[in-house]
């Protein structure tokens, strides 16, 4: 019998505890309400921009089909890449493109850009990576199927 209850205030007690997170304040001027002052926001200002935006260039690698894919950048060139196999770099200043691939596999990840690399992965589970001149450098197995960018 003393072990039943026993039960019940342990419950009780770890109930408490959990709700311990609250301060007696807050409760307080949760219940009854309250008379301290809550930080006020300062007014917004007027913000004029200095720089103004324009589209250098526009350009399409295909459908993402069912995946998605995230262009990549490295120092000043955009690197992007489409389900369906293309792999393309663009310079991000003037908008061109400079060079595109065919993978000649179907890619449902990417684009991962490091240093010297640029990264893909193909539905079939395999990480395509490519230098920066668009040149194939190798390709590995993945265990499963890639369906996030390689970092």
């Amino acid at each position: 019998m003393k072990t039943k209850y026993l039960r019940y205030w342990i419950l009780l007690l770890a109930a408490l505890g959990l709700g311990g997170c609250s301060t007696v304040s807050d409760l307080w001027s949760d219940w009854f309400g309250t008379s301290a002052k809550h930080d006020i926001p300062a007014p917004l200002v007027e913000f004029k921009s200095s720089v103004g935006l324009s589209v250098a260039g526009k350009a399409s690698v295909g459908s993402a089909g069912n995946a998605v894919f995230l262009p990549g950048q490295w120092k000043g060139a955009i690197f992007a890449a489409g389900a369906d196999g293309n792999l393309a770099r663009f310079d991000g200043a003037l908008g061109h493109e400079t060079w595109r691939v065919n993978t000649q596999h179907k890619l449902s990840a990417g684009v991962g850009v490091g240093p010297t690399l640029v990264v893909v992965a193909t539905s079939k589970g395999e990480v395509l990576a490519y230098d920066h001149n668009g040149k194939a450098m190798w390709q590995a197995r993945c265990p499963a199927k890639c369906w996030r960018r390689p970092p």
